[in-house]
């Protein structure tokens, strides 16, 4: 199972769920890249950490102070921090108080083994939805070059 494929459940079963955006590979303001991030209904933001094996999972400290930020509930990371694998791969011994665990099977169902807690009660920003927005317009526009790209590539090769 690939992380694409991960994210992909994640965005089926986050979107089941009532997330209202939830997008891959989205840096907020002042944090770090997410896997996924998401915005509930309520306004709250949720991170998914993916982790493909147990070795990435182990690598995972090497984020500078990310794991102590979220420890102590740093209004500028999410409400709500998940580590995602696939079934079977980590342990719930190992995953952080701070931290819940989610697991997909093979056929892509999700699994809450552990409720992530809420380490704060801070609601997404202006400046977070500008950047979200902003990033999907840009994803959106390089999508769409793509498809042009590739349709005047196919009128060329006629």
């Amino acid at each position: 199972m690939t992380e694409a494929d991960m994210q992909h459940a994640l965005w089926r079963h986050l979107r089941d769920s009532g997330h209202g955006l939830v997008a891959p590979n989205f840096t907020p303001p002042h944090w770090w890249e997410c896997d996924v991030y998401s915005i509930t209904e309520m306004g709250y933001a949720m991170e998914h950490e993916i982790k493909t094996c147990r070795g990435d999972f182990q690598r995972d400290h090497l984020k500078g102070d990310k794991h102590e930020r979220l420890a102590r509930g740093d209004a500028e990371g999410p409400a709500a921090f998940y580590f995602t694998c696939p079934q079977g791969v980590l342990p719930l011994a190992v995953v952080p108080a701070w931290a819940g665990l989610r697991e997909i099977t093979i056929a892509g169902r999700i699994i809450t083994v552990r409720r992530a807690p809420i380490l704060h009660r801070q609601k997404v920003g202006t400046e977070a939805l500008l950047r979200l927005a902003r990033t999907f317009c840009g994803r959106f526009w390089q999508l769409r070059e793509g498809r042009a790209l590739l349709t005047f590539a196919r009128k060329e090769a006629a």
